[in-house]
């Protein structure tokens, strides 16, 4: 055979090559296989792969709550599977199952510290519209907390951190047995919405800790109402898991 002949040849192949190359790319993207993965899901986009799928397959929600650390400098997370009722299964539900959690406090064994004041309860199931979820709690939690500007923050904080995961939240608000108050304990504005701050979490790996059995309860016996809070200090204030500082950063109240 002539030289023009194996030259075609080797053109062919490369050719034939180049285009497998290219239709390969297509089909691996099809399959997701190198593209980014979505971020904009709810608490599940904040724990691994392998924990999701372990969790579908248990039918469990993983979120995760958190804590402070011991001298209240950080907000430090635990990873928590919550059993949801198929009939409630919305961001309202889930966000008011969060704030159960995080009342119940970290798990045993763990180096978390409580965050939220001994006998507080929800007031009324959290309620979410443009974004804003209402938090209604009861007396105590203004009345048993110590006080002082950092525990205050971290006590906020580790509440508004923690349903801001969700998608449909980006910001909370706060009312204590359905009123609207003007400060915390002294330190914080407390009557308007809080958006999250991500700098105040720790980039300690989360703790894994017990799961949720519990699951919503066909009735509370609380009032429903709207909340207003605000907080006034924090590097970076940011709803919904973005990092801006701007219109929504607050200033601490002397």
């Amino acid at each position: 055979m002539s030289k023009s002949f194996y030259t075609k040849i080797v053109i062919i192949t490369i050719f034939a090559l180049v285009v497998s190359l290219f239709s390969g790319c297509s089909i691996l993207q099809k399959l997701g296989i190198g593209e980014k993965l979505n971020d904009e899901t709810h608490p599940v986009s904040f724990v691994y792969m392998d924990e999701v799928d372990a969790a579908k397959i248990a039918g469990k929600t993983p979120v995760k709550l958190y804590f402070t650390n011991e001298d209240n400098s950080k907000l430090l997370a635990e990873i928590r599977y919550i059993k949801l009722d198929e009939k409630k299964n919305d961001p309202e539900s889930l966000a008011t199952e969060i704030m159960q959690q995080l009342i119940k406090g970290p798990a045993e064994g763990t180096n978390l510290i409580a965050t939220i004041p001994k006998d507080t309860k929800l007031h009324s199931d959290i309620k979410i519209k443009d974004k804003i979820a209402t938090v209604d709690l009861s007396k105590e939690f203004v009345e048993n907390h110590p006080g002082g500007k950092e525990a205050e923050k971290m006590t906020i904080y580790s509440i508004v951190n923690s349903l801001t995961q969700i998608k449909d939240i980006e910001k909370v608000q706060f009312k204590i047995e359905g009123q609207v108050k003007d400060r915390y304990k002294g330190n914080f504005k407390f009557d308007v919405p809080f958006p999250g701050s991500p700098s105040l979490n720790s980039k300690e790996p989360p703790v894994k800790g017990r799961e949720s059995s519990v699951e919503f309860s066909e009735e509370k016996e609380t009032p429903k109402d709207d909340v207003d809070d605000t907080s006034e200090d924090v590097e970076d204030v940011s709803g919904d898991v973005k990092e801006t500082i701007g219109e929504d950063e607050q200033e601490i109240l002397e």
